[in-house]
């Protein structure tokens, strides 16, 4: 069907082409991933971007939020192809990533060369995120397209026809969780602490949600469980540490509950469905 004139297909058109000039005219590769982050909700509300400094490197690490594992690593892959074809088109030509990193098993001889073509920089699988590895100084490095009068422009029309959206408690709420779970510090405290707010606060705004601390918890838990099962190169002990627990046993007892099934039986499970998390 033949849409005439203006519209929502109209604008989302004007939309795509606007955030394409937000970006690439921003001063550097860090500034960019930033306006990404920013505006994510409107692109991708199940994607989650954290960028962390590590000595001489970066980690710009990726996060899917989907609950069904059959799809989780095919939308990840194309999320972080999306992604990496970003950085290359506004870095100069000869600039490529330390590698780009998968959670999961290097992929058979049949699909390799694939990944080779999307992703032509190193590779590492079996890594423990998904995610692009950077040089700290390349991200802070003048970008060649760089115009801060034209970005300024871009974002006045970005603007004009969509706010960067507003998430939900919730939302808020399960990506502090994504991102505070690996270290152990996804308590209801160091969450509303992330969030400037206070744990009273956060609770009653999460009742009004008709939602609780403790079932954002578990359902991020349930989301991440079987993508870091397909890593092959993670014990079980370390998917119980990525999760937030302190030991295996307490992580066993939460997922038989969740599951009726021990860890173990989950993981053969889960590879014998030829799933890929």
């Amino acid at each position: 069907m033949r849409t005439h004139g203006g519209g929502p297909r109209a604008d989302l058109v004007a939309l795509t082409g606007t955030c394409v000039l937000l970006i690439v005219h921003q001063p550097t590769l860090r500034d960019a991933i930033g306006i990404v982050a920013e505006y994510r909700n409107r692109i991708n509300s199940t994607l989650t971007l954290q960028l962390e400094d590590h000595g001489e490197v970066a980690f710009l690490r990726e996060h899917i939020a989907i609950n069904q594992p059959l799809i989780i690593r095919q939308v990840s892959d194309l999320a972080l192809g999306v992604l990496y074809k970003m950085c290359r088109s506004i870095m100069p030509e000869s600039w490529r990533p330390q590698c780009v990193s998968f959670g999961y098993e290097r992929p058979g001889s049949a699909d390799r060369a694939l990944y080779e073509r999307l992703f032509d920089c190193p590779m590492q699988f079996g890594s423990d995120f998904d995610g692009i590895v950077i040089e700290r100084d390349d991200l802070d490095r003048a970008l060649p397209g760089a115009d801060r009068a034209l970005a300024s422009h871009a974002r006045e029309l970005v603007s004009a026809v969509i706010n960067p959206g507003q998430r939900s408690v919730a939302e808020e709420v399960e990506q502090s969780i994504r991102l505070l779970l690996p270290a152990g510090r996804a308590t209801i405290g160091e969450v509303a602490h992330s969030l400037d707010t206070n744990i009273r606060t956060l609770q009653r705004r999460l009742e009004q949600e008709e939602l609780s601390f403790s079932e954002l918890l578990d359902r991020v838990r349930i989301q991440q469980v079987s993508q870091h099962f397909a890593n092959r190169q993670l014990r079980l002990t370390d998917v119980a540490h990525l999760l937030g627990y302190a030991g295996l046993a307490s992580f066993s007892a939460w997922y038989r509950a969740r599951f009726n099934k021990t860890p173990s039986e989950g993981r053969r499970s889960l590879r014998r469905s030829g799933v890929s998390a």
